[in-house]
């Protein structure tokens, strides 16, 4: 399955479902022949570079979950690597918009809810990557506030939150045995997917 770090202690509450950023979206088990079948269509050993959307995805999904990070930054820094790389594509429109519309579309929503949640994340994230949020010293010698607790654990959520995107993206693509993924503008109607 493709979720095979679901084991390890430090990701394994991204996996669970419970109230809040744990119920959506679903993520499923899928047998591991099928996930190696999958990736090998995608490429997965081609080469030692990822090159494309779905690639790039799967490889940020792959160093995300099976490394052991002790800092929330670094899970989610990977995890909204792998999501950009499949939600977003080079127009001029904007990065966070694109995100949201195309996850929207291809894992669809719970309920209206999730438009906040995808700000949230979003916003998180470019906190995070632009340096507006503290960084800790890795000599111990950093005092926290309230505050910087609040915010921790703020970041340490929407990184587990992120993972699940991720995963249950990969999960959706396996399941459509897509092994490539473009976006398109339809003017003036609707933001529509196209999966080969």
């Amino acid at each position: 399955m493709l979720t095979l770090n679901r084991h390890l202690d430090h990701l394994r509450t991204a996996f669970e479902e419970r109230d809040g950023y744990g119920v959506w979206p679903r993520l499923t088990d899928i047998p591991l022949e099928r996930v190696c079948d999958w990736a090998d269509a995608v490429g997965y050993r081609d080469s030692t570079k990822a090159r494309g959307q779905m690639q790039r995805a799967l490889a940020a999904c792959l160093t995300a979950s099976t490394r052991e990070y002790t800092d929330p930054g670094a899970l989610l820094f990977y995890a909204m690597q792998g999501l950009e790389a499949f939600y977003v594509t080079n127009s001029e429109s904007g990065i966070g918009g694109q995100f949201r519309e195309n996850l929207a579309v291809f894992l669809g929503s719970e309920n209206a809810v999730d438009s906040k949640r995808m700000k949230e994340l979003y916003d998180t994230r470019s906190r995070f990557v632009h340096g507006q949020r503290f960084l800790t010293w890795q000599n111990g010698a950093m005092s926290y506030t309230k505050g910087d607790y609040k915010e921790r654990q703020r970041l340490n959520e929407h990184a587990k939150f992120a993972l699940r995107l991720l995963v249950a993206t990969l999960q959706r693509c396996i399941e459509l045995d897509a092994s490539s993924v473009g976006w398109s503008v339809v003017p003036d109607v609707e933001r529509v997917s196209a999966i080969e």
